[in-house]
């Protein structure tokens, strides 16, 4: 489990084996959903690429980024801790999360509960 600046952590699911590759890109939906303190995210990429995680508040405003990193093919697990990008807990309310592998993007409404 690699954990990264912030409030997000990424986690490989797989071994690096052909026979278990993914064939093609899927995402799961936040669970829990509503969340406090963690919400998580499963990602499956079938080919290398960038990818990005974002989560924006119901102004449109980006409240957290884990910049683009470079992933390999297998299954991902991204975990949210409702906080900023300085750390700080955010207030309870829906939220926009979003993941960018390559050309896909993929949104979802998250709720934070307090």
């Amino acid at each position: 489990s690699a954990g990264f600046w912030g409030s997000v952590s990424r986690m490989f699911l797989d071994v690096d084996d052909e026979a278990v590759l993914p064939k093609e890109y899927s995402i799961s939906n936040a669970y829990p959903n509503p969340f406090n303190p963690v919400t998580n995210i499963d990602i499956t990429v079938p080919e290398s690429g960038l990818m990005q995680f974002a989560i924006y508040d119901i102004l449109g405003r980006q409240v957290f980024e884990h910049k683009q990193t470079f992933a390999n093919p297998g299954h991902y697990r991204f975990a949210w801790s409702g906080k900023n990008n300085h750390g700080s807990s955010l207030s309870s309310g829906v939220y926009l999360l979003t993941v960018q592998f390559e050309e896909n993007i993929y949104k979802q409404k998250i709720t934070l509960l307090k």
